[in-house]
């Protein structure tokens, strides 16, 4: 029992052929990494129920509120990688949990973003290889 290639032994002659499609293992992590990252984004913190989660390559190492300050510390996992991915990328940060207002966002101590609740919030951030976002 197990997979086999596409295409195995057609010319009679034995060969080690790779792989030419996915099955449920391949075709279901993608399709549930697409469905988080579709309703959660890149990152996800809900403020009422004390969550923080990072989905799309980062970990929210933490956040906090302070009056209509939110800060945000995310660190990029792919960059502890053996072979580290070294070119940034963005992600939707998504933030619920906000009563009415206006916000300030700073990401890893960058330039604040204003905002407006309620939440949820989704915001775009830049993960940069070096470990932090800016």
């Amino acid at each position: 029992m197990g997979i086999e290639p596409e295409n195995i032994d057609h010319e009679g002659v034995p060969q080690d052929p790779l792989r030419s499609g996915f099955d449920w293992g391949e075709g279901g992590g993608l399709a549930a990494a697409a469905e988080l990252l579709g309703t959660l984004g890149g990152a996800y913190i809900d403020l009422e129920n004390n969550i923080a989660v990072g989905i799309d390559g980062v970990i929210v190492e933490h956040y906090q509120v302070r009056k209509n300050r939110i800060e945000v510390r995310l660190k990029n996992q792919l960059a502890a990688l053996s072979f580290p991915y070294d070119a940034s990328y963005e992600i939707d940060l998504t933030v619920a949990g906000l009563k009415a207002g206006q916000y300030q966002l700073v990401v890893d101590g960058g330039k604040p973003q204003i905002t407006k609740g309620p939440a949820p919030l989704r915001i775009p951030v830049r993960v940069l290889a070096s470990s932090r976002t800016n």
